[in-house]
């Protein structure tokens, strides 16, 4: 009787092993995971650069720069991030709006933009404030636009997207009139979601 078991267990090793369900589902989800990411990633890029085309088309000339040419022209920008957070928290509308454009464009750049830096500097929750702003529809574009460019940096800058209130915001506005504030919110909606399970659910 053990001659026969020992040679159903031999058989058995020769056998492959089944797929376990849990484990294949579980792939799926990282590998569609990376696959929302690199398509986010490539999304991103095709529209910093149609923003940096815009710029062009308003009369200035677009600028080629090295890789060493651009990450110093970040870092000259960012002396300017103290004034434009100035901007952002003033109660004055129009200077908010060009503060929030500048560290829209700031963040806008193709090559390690320094969402920290933003971050840091303590902005983002004015930012999902004026996400609220339905007077102002181009304050509420060019912040939904940041923030956007926030939330597709690390897990860690989406979360803070998140915490810091932005997710009911952007659906809300998905009822918005104007069409260009919908769009920027399902791009935001669609960096959030797509930066994790979690984030998703």
């Amino acid at each position: 009787m053990s001659f026969f078991r020992d040679r159903v267990e031999d058989r058995k090793k020769n056998f492959k092993k089944g797929i376990d369900a849990e484990d294949a589902r579980r792939r799926r989800d990282e590998n569609s995971l990376q696959i929302r990411k690199s398509k986010r990633e490539d999304n991103l890029k095709k529209r910093r650069n149609r923003g940096m085309a815009a710029g062009a088309s308003n009369g200035a000339a677009p600028v080629q720069m090295s890789e060493s040419g651009a990450l110093a022209s970040v870092s000259s920008k960012l002396e300017s991030l103290p004034s434009w957070v100035a901007m952002v928290t003033s109660q004055d509308i129009e200077a908010a709006l060009q503060g929030t454009v500048q560290i829209r464009k700031l963040l806008s750049v193709e090559k390690k933009p320094p969402i920290q830096d933003v971050i840091a500097a303590g902005v983002v929750p004015r930012l999902v404030n004026f996400l609220g702003c339905h007077q102002n529809p181009k304050l509420q574009y060019e912040a939904a636009w940041a923030l956007t460019n926030i939330a597709s940096g690390t897990s860690d800058q989406t979360v803070c997207v998140i915490e810091s209130g932005a997710v009911p915001c952007f659906v809300a506005l998905l009822n918005s009139p104007r069409e260009d504030v919908r769009e920027q919110c399902i791009w935001a909606l669609g960096n959030i979601a797509g930066d994790s399970v979690r984030a998703r659910d």
